[in-house]
């Protein structure tokens, strides 16, 4: 089996990215262009040891800057948004002997050829978004006063 399709949205340099694969493929790139990234994207929903379970839960410096900055500006502009989510997919084809069987909840197509995995970080079900936005809405719109009031004098 080998993995055909990699898709990459919101995770480190990453905004959005997808590749289609080759049975045999080389990643080739300059310093600080992502190759790392890429794998370790990839670690995200291969990995089983224990040590890197931990390291699916991801930091604030895991999610793409650019994600972050849109997120904080809708914000304080006072518009509807919600968390940014990191998912990593791929697609996996040419399943030979028992490999198929591994994979066999994951099937996208008729024809059991095609398996989709996703890895989704987003924030958990309780947490209630309108209203963190809302508290840290005031908040800022009490530094905005406070700003102002300094300004009169």
């Amino acid at each position: 089996m080998f993995i055909s399709k990699l898709m990459i949205e919101n995770y480190r340099n990453f905004r959005s990215f997808s590749i289609k694969l080759k049975p045999f493929t080389l990643i080739i790139g300059g310093n600080n262009s992502g190759k790392t990234n890429l794998m370790s994207a990839l670690s995200l929903i291969f990995t089983q040891e224990i040590t890197a379970f931990r390291n699916r839960r991801l930091q604030i410096d895991d999610i793409n800057y650019a994600a972050i900055y849109e997120f904080k500006k809708a914000i304080i502009e006072k518009q509807d948004t919600k968390f940014p989510e990191v998912k990593v997919e791929i697609e996996l084809e040419e399943f030979k002997g028992f490999q198929s069987s591994v994979v066999g909840d994951w099937f996208i197509d008729k024809e059991l050829k095609k398996a989709r995995l996703i890895y989704l970080f987003r924030p958990k079900a309780g947490l209630e978004l309108k209203n963190w936005i809302e508290e840290n809405q005031k908040v800022i719109n009490g530094t905005e006063e406070i700003e102002k009031k300094i300004k009169k004098l």
